[in-house]
């Protein structure tokens, strides 16, 4: 990942008014004056920790999710070409939808990989679609999946991903230890002036997934990383909350991050690498457990193919 290449990606990407939601001239005078000349380098060596020989693992892991569902509809009969697209990078939306309009393909399924919904996720992929579209004299069909945290087989997938961690590291002891689920944050602004049902949302998600695992609820609970600038963003924050932990004496921490369906910069980086740090810096003997996101696992690959067939009800 160059400096270059990550400065055009953050350009696009917080260049996206759905993302930082200022006065458009004052925030892109920020943007270019005040945060891409420095921001751009420290992310650059952000990604080079977690990039791995096959490319990003965001990339890496959509791919398979694609491959996956499509392998599983085919071996049903079902003829379902199956896409990834990024929103700021490549290949993108419009892209992916040039290259099916190509095909003939005229009815599609856009599912952005986001459980739940918020403006700067779901709000802003289906942005783009609708940019495209706009654009075609005869646009396609076009369905769309706003949230799907709370659908059938999602939280059995999380729950099973946790398990499986459980397998290998054996499961946590009681009273000893807590188990933490880390959202992607968004400015406090948005659900308290708003009215945004992200946090919401992001609370049922974890209770969903609890129940799944059949733990109580002392033993888990919520927090929010991933905070941008200098507003309040949603509490308590995770990287407060594993020196909190720490110092209270958890002797151990399993972590996972249920608004990604993949890994990326911020499970691989801002989790697995700066959030362990922050517990152990207060809890050195302490057991710190990140548990990957269900990426292209086949409890995932056969929730998405389930979600797909739904939505796709009078088209196949």
């Amino acid at each position: 990942a160059s400096v270059a290449s990550v400065r055009r990606y953050l350009r696009k990407f917080l260049g996206d008014p759905r993302i930082v939601e200022m006065p458009r001239m004052l925030w892109l005078f920020i943007l270019n004056c005040m945060v891409l000349p420095f921001r751009a380098s420290r992310s650059a060596d952000r990604y080079r920790k977690i990039w791995t020989s096959e490319g990003s693992p965001l990339a890496v892991h959509t791919a398979r999710i694609c491959e996956g569902i499509a392998g599983r509809l085919a071996s049903e009969g079902l003829n379902v070409r199956v896409l990834p697209a990024q929103c700021y990078g490549t290949p993108s939306v419009k892209e992916q939808m040039d290259l099916l309009s190509g095909k003939g393909i005229d009815k599609i399924l856009v599912v952005p990989l986001f459980p739940q919904y918020s403006p700067q996720t779901v709000g802003a992929a289906m942005d783009a679609v609708a940019r495209y579209l706009l654009a075609r004299r005869s646009p396609p069909a076009v369905r769309s999946i706003k949230r799907f945290y709370d659908r059938h087989g999602w939280a059995d997938a999380i729950a099973a991903q946790v398990q499986a961690s459980w397998r290998k590291k054996g499961v946590p002891e009681a009273g000893k230890s807590r188990l933490v689920f880390s959202f992607h944050g968004i400015p406090e602004a948005c659900v308290s002036i708003k009215g945004d049902t992200y946090r919401q949302e992001c609370e049922e998600s974890a209770r969903l997934v609890a129940q799944a695992l059949g733990i109580p609820t002392e033993a888990w609970e919520v927090t929010f990383q991933s905070r941008f600038g200098p507003a309040a963003w949603l509490q308590p924050y995770t990287s407060d909350r594993m020196r909190a932990l720490g110092r209270a004496g958890i002797e151990r921490i399993d972590i996972l991050c249920p608004s990604f369906a993949c890994d990326c910069l911020e499970t691989c980086e801002e989790i697995e690498i700066d959030a362990k740090a922050d517990y152990l810096s207060e809890n050195p003997s302490g057991l710190f457990n990140y548990i990957p996101c269900i990426n292209a696992s086949s409890e995932a690959v056969a929730f998405y193919a389930d979600l797909v067939k739904e939505e796709l009800q009078g088209w196949i």
